[in-house]
């Protein structure tokens, strides 16, 4: 197989990358001032509030106290004072200061903010705000426990000697580009815990359903329940009108909600998701709204849980029988299951967040260990990749293997990209024929890696890519002709001797990682585009090269041996792996990747390019 004479690529140098782009990354740095703001203009509003007399609801029936409400102004101020402290640790007494007012501080505001869900609905449903000051109280407590929580993070980060953005122990700036995990399903035991949790929801929301469909449950009849709902608003008594209880559609969200923390959609875009489908789901969209709804749902629940048999065996105060209840028994229950739901939603979404902020824990590229940018190992959070160190190959297996062919693939859905358009890769024009561009496409992931890869070269040293996808048609082409040509050289080889030497130097087509858009071949340039020595031309076979085209051949000289370790070193630790026979072919996410590192199943299969 030839490629045409190898032309230099005219590069441009990288463009800055816009404002917009970096800022989110060099969030460490601009966390502590946004939480000292956040802390100023909080005491300034509940001093506003308690000179005033503001009525600020705590629940329905409680209001904030004017000293509470000072207290938490003098709270605030506090906070912002240690989250200002956080950037450059101060001495010991210093850090027992900032830690005690942040350990207190973040419990108290998360409280403050309770009962967003309840506003959320509220607000859902069209049904209004009953207390507008309320509703700014918890979207204040909401925006700073946000802000204080990032503090803490990067803080306890700085503490530790890590990067306060990703947690690793690298050196370095680490403002660059992150290394996303591919997608990846939880695990056996967080589904369990989760679907069990869910369990919770039933008896309260077929009590709901039986009520808005004109049935009597626990003391109330269906003509109370249409009464006291009488006042609902427009989408709430449309949604009635065909059996759907508004609070129950909200909890079908929240549902919605925990299965893509669990499974691969919420990583990325599915293909339902018409224009967004294979992109990448930004890791905060499931995260907030699950971690924000779970602070105030788990706690609500716990207290109705506890509250409801404790009042039955007179403990504490019997429920008497309000609104649409005649029974203290038919309310007594209806706590009960509401605790039950709640609490069970709401742990169930800290389960569900916990389990997906670990599977999707991106890290700065610029991380050195290779440990620290791999695709995530099995234990309690993920199930996809499952280390198995009797299977790190040690010794050349090539495509042809039944190892190979024998890994599953669980498609990921990761979209096709064309590299072209990032211009800090280049891209050799000897591959430019191919009209339809399909040569300069690679999964999204094996992109961002391939960038990560580019971060860890020497100075004056970048990355030349070559060619990524080939379409499945094509590669059959390739492989068919090389077999003929070895059946040519060699008529005494039986078939299956002749398909194992043609996978030395092309992919079997029903496993080739390039048809997956899964692998690259590619090169090291100097600054100006001009290709390093490596030992062999790009795509020497092994008649032709004797054997030279093999990563870790012994007969080429130091310096092209020094170039392939360099190219080496960045890749692997990028995540990629190689192809032992073909030192410019490395891949991430197929069948061979999976092979070589021991993951549970390949993300990528064999697409087309639409």
């Amino acid at each position: 197989m030839t490629v045409p004479a190898q032309t230099p690529a005219r590069p441009g140098l990288p463009s800055p990358e816009p404002g917009w782009r970096v800022w989110p990354r060099r969030w460490p740095r601009w966390a502590p001032h946004a939480a000292a703001a956040w802390g100023v203009v909080y005491a300034a509003v509940q001093v506003v509030w308690a000179a005033t007399g503001a009525t600020v609801p705590w629940s329905p029936h409680v209001a904030y106290a004017p000293g509470v409400q000072l207290a938490l102004a003098a709270l605030a101020l506090l906070a912002a004072g240690a989250c200002l402290a956080t950037p450059r640790p101060p001495a010991r007494r210093g850090r027992v200061a900032v830690t005690a007012v942040l350990a207190v501080a973040v419990p108290v505001f998360a409280m403050g903010m309770a009962s967003l869900p309840a506003y959320v609905v509220t607000l859902a449903s069209l049904s209004g705000v009953e207390s507008a000051t309320g509703f700014a109280h918890v979207l204040l407590n909401t925006v700073g426990l946000a802000l204080l929580l990032l503090v803490v993070v990067s803080h306890r980060r700085r503490l530790r000697g890590r990067c306060p953005r990703c947690g690793t122990g690298h050196t370095g700036d680490g403002s660059g580009p992150l290394a996303h995990p591919p997608a990846s399903v939880a695990s056996r035991r967080t589904r369990i815990q989760v679907y069990l949790l869910m369990c919770g929801l039933l008896p309260w929301a077929v009590v709901k359903t039986i009520w808005t469909l004109g049935g009597d449950a626990l003391s109330v009849t269906a003509e109370k329940w249409r009464e006291e709902n009488a006042g609902g608003s427009g989408a709430a008594k449309a949604l009635a009108s065909v059996g759907i209880d508004v609070t129950v559609l909200a909890a079908l969200a929240g549902i919605f909600l925990l299965l893509g923390l669990m499974y691969p959609w919420g990583q990325v875009f599915p293909r339902w998701t018409l224009l967004l489908t294979g992109r990448r789901v930004p890791r905060l969209l499931p995260l907030l709204p699950a971690w924000l709804s779970a602070i105030g749902l788990s706690v609500y629940g716990v207290v109705l849980v506890i509250y409801a048999p404790l009042s039955a065996a007179d403990v504490l105060p019997r429920l008497k029988p309000d609104g649409a209840f005649t029974s203290s028994a038919g309310i007594t229950w209806m706590v009960l299951f509401g605790g039950l739901a709640f609490g069970g939603l709401g742990f169930g979404l800290i389960a569900a967040a916990r389990s997906y902020a670990a599977r999707t824990r991106p890290v700065c590229a610029i991380a050195a260990a290779t440990d620290a940018i791999a695709p995530p190992k099995a234990g309690p959070d993920c199930d996809y990749a499952s280390p198995r160190d009797d299977r790190i190959m040690t010794e050349i297996v090539l495509m042809s293997d039944p190892q190979v062919a024998a890994v599953p693939v669980q498609e990921c859905g990761e979209r096709l990209v064309d590299v072209r358009r990032d211009s800090r890769l280049l891209v050799d024009e000897r591959k430019w024929q191919d009209s339809a561009g399909a040569f300069a496409h690679l999964r999204e992931g094996v992109l961002g890696r391939l960038l990560e890869a580019q971060a860890q070269l020497p100075q004056g040293m970048r990355l030349l890519f070559v060619e990524g996808y080939r379409p499945p048609s094509l590669q059959r082409r390739y492989f068919d002709a090389y077999a003929a040509q070895l059946r040519a050289t060699h008529p005494e080889w039986a078939a299956e001797q002749v398909h194992s030497a043609a996978s030395r130097y092309v992919s079997p087509p029903q496993i080739a990682p390039h048809s997956a858009g899964a692998a690259v071949d590619l090169t090291l340039a100097d600054a100006d585009g001009r290709e390093l020595d490596m030992g062999t031309r790009m795509n020497a076979t092994p008649e032709e090269s004797a054997g030279a085209c093999y990563t870790q051949a012994d007969d080429i000289s130091r310096e092209a041996r020094s170039h392939r370790d360099i190219l080496s070193t960045a890749l692997t630790t990028a995540g990629l792996v190689n192809y032992p026979t073909e030192w410019w072919h490395w891949s991430y996410g197929d069948r061979y990747w999976a092979l070589q590192t021991g993951a549970a199943v390949a993300h990528y299969g064999p697409m087309e390019l639409n």
